[in-house]
């Protein structure tokens, strides 16, 4: 920045300052301040050392050359300025609201000289940003400049919750000892404090007995935020500007006291007190905390009496969970497709009309185990086990001869249930191979040859009887399959990569050639599945929201614009002129024209 500009920078913001030894004390100011019937969003909210209070512009727009200042009363030396930019009382607050995205940070001396001027972005995140100045500069006045904002999504006016200074474990303990000091000499204060762990039990006897809940909900909460409600007006009496926050820590009691209650409205709690929170470790324990109510908020929305056909987010029956991953289907005799409902760990049966007529699987929970690891918690609408028709992440589903449905999950466990969905048989795929999360696509794979299923492991191929006799394994020369079907006694295969459908024997292995007389149509596609109707044609499904179809010899028939956008992960299963394709956890239909 130029001399002059700097200069005049300095004169804009100048006033005069009083010679004195003595603090005068902060004061604050703004180029504008919202207000409501309410709530004033005045500038010191902004340094109250609370993350539910802030100051918010009120300029028509999006508060772009809004400003907020503090002058702090007296030089103090500072190396790192933290600034929490937007509505940090809840992520909901925050995302609604406008936030820094841009801005200019300007310090000035007690002579009223800009020492620093500095211009930082702000990520779109629900965290501070932490601005460093290098070498400890003496400041007394400092302003935030508003240059760009993310938009709110529903209000315009731009907020900044917190300003903090030097934001680390390390605070000066003459500040605590200030206040234990003020507490020492306060008869009144000293009752306050001794009687806070009673009133702490009354209020956590009245939330379990339900009485009041709403607002002794709220009570613990802030408390969880923040700590004792008393704390508060100590903290703002001696602690200085721009250290408050530091002071004002959450309480890990409450924290727990909401983790009993399962009450998923405490995220917008613990989220502002990880906000908030000045360790590291602090925030990662506080975001497993969110992650588990989160959890619970889901377990507790999934109680809709009625739902959409065909599939839609969720875990109530008819409601499928895919979370990333592929959902694997196939069509019986009937016309009813069963769906691999990976993410509630449990097995749907679809009927011709749509409906969920048949699930398998248990009763919905929390869950952390994800593909053989202890994961974050997620909400299923299904637990996990190893018994019968119980399952950890069912990955691939196929129906077949007599309707028996054979599905293989994320353990490398085979079941096999009958038309009805009894049990028949179960046993474990011996491999040194297991599928893992967030790959997308590839194997397991279940096809299927007269009375027996073929499992397919990256290259590996296992014939088992529908009892779970192994009758033969074997490798393919070609590599990693990502999808394959059996159609006219063939084993047809896409090896991840590859635009060409490659003909096995599914006896041993041997390899036949290219089956399709015509490469698949060059659609910018990278997922497919493949399926086979009952004059044994093949369709393969593409994640470009195309479906190409080939006759039983493998000349190409036609290409179906199943979608208009591309579908992530499409898995696919025909039924006469019907098509059906799973994807995005909704079941879509697409009708075959002659």
């Amino acid at each position: 920045m130029n001399r002059l500009l700097v200069a005049a920078l300095a004169a804009s913001l100048l006033v005069p300052v009083a010679a004195s030894a003595k603090s005068k004390g902060p004061s604050f100011s703004a180029s504008s301040i919202k207000k409501t019937e309410k709530v004033e969003f005045s500038p010191d909210k902004a340094f109250d050392g609370l993350l539910s209070t802030s100051w918010a512009e009120d300029k028509p727009g999006q508060g772009e050359e809004e400003w907020l200042e503090v002058d702090l009363g007296e030089e103090r030396e500072i190396q790192l300025v933290s600034v929490w930019g937007g509505a940090f009382s809840s992520a909901e607050d925050w995302s609604g609201r406008g936030r820094l995205a841009d801005a200019t940070l300007t310090l000035m001396n007690a002579a009223g000289e800009v020492v620093k001027n500095k211009a930082f972005e702000v990520g779109d995140r629900f965290a501070r940003k932490d601005i460093r100045l290098g070498d400890p500069v003496a400041v007394q006045r400092l302003r935030i400049t508003i240059d760009a904002t993310h938009e709110g999504s529903i209000f315009a006016d731009t907020h900044i919750a917190e300003i903090a200074f030097d934001f680390t474990e390390r605070v000066d303990p003459a500040w605590e000892e200030a206040i234990a000091e003020k507490i020492e000499k306060s008869r009144s204060l000293k009752k306050v404090v001794e009687a806070d762990p009673e009133e702490f039990k009354t209020l956590w006897a009245a939330l379990k007995a339900d009485e009041d809940y709403s607002a002794n909900f709220k009570l613990l909460g802030a408390r969880a935020v923040h700590g004792p409600d008393y704390r508060i007006e100590l903290v703002q009496d001696e602690v200085p500007v721009g250290f408050r926050l530091q002071h004002l820590q959450f309480d890990e009691t409450s924290v727990e006291k909401l983790g009993v209650l399962k009450d998923g409205n405490a995220v917008r709690y613990l989220e502002t007190a990880s906000a908030g929170a000045v360790l590291a470790d602090d925030r990662e324990w506080l975001s497993g905390a969110i992650v588990m109510f989160k959890a619970y908020q889901d377990l507790r929305k999934a109680v809709r009496v009625t739902l959409p056909n065909w599939g839609t987010t969720g875990l109530e029956q008819g409601a499928l969970l895919g979370r990333g991953e592929p959902l694997s289907a196939d069509i019986d005799s009937a016309g009813n497709l069963w769906v691999a409902d990976t993410g509630n760990n449990r097995l749907q049966r679809f009927t011709a009309a749509g409906t969920a007529d048949k699930v398998i699987g248990g009763t919905k929970t929390i869950v952390t185990d994800w593909f053989g690891e202890d994961g974050d918690p997620y909400a299923s609408g299904s637990d996990v086990g190893d018994g019968p028709g119980q399952f950890h992440q069912p990955v691939a589903v196929a129906v077949g001869n007599y309707d028996i449905v054979a599905t293989i999950d994320a353990r490398l466990r085979m079941q096999t249930f009958d038309a009805e969905g009894a049990p028949k048989a179960q046993w474990t795929v011996t491999s040194t191979w297991s599928p893992r999360a967030g790959l997308g696509n590839g194997t397991p794979i279940i096809t299927w040859l007269d009375d027996d299923f073929f499992v397919i492991l990256k290259d590996e191929v296992l014939q088992y009887t529908a009892e779970g006799e192994l009758k033969t394994r074997y490798n393919l020369e070609g590599g990693d399959v990502q999808a394959a079907v059996i159609a006219k006694g063939r084993l047809l295969v896409r090896h991840s990569g590859d635009r060409e459908i490659i003909e096995y024997k599914p006896e041993d292995g041997f390899r036949q050639g290219k089956f399709l007389k015509k490469a698949v149509p060059e659609d910018g596609s990278e997922d497919w599945d493949l399926a086979a109707d009952a004059d044994d044609n093949l369709y393969i499904a593409t994640d470009a929201g195309k479906i190409h179809k080939y006759n039983k010899r493998g000349r190409f028939v036609t290409t179906i614009d199943a979608f208009e956008r591309g579908r992530e992960m499409p898995r696919i299963a025909v039924s006469g002129p019907l098509i059906l394709v799973v994807a995005r956890d909704e079941i879509a239909r697409v009708e075959q024209t002659e």
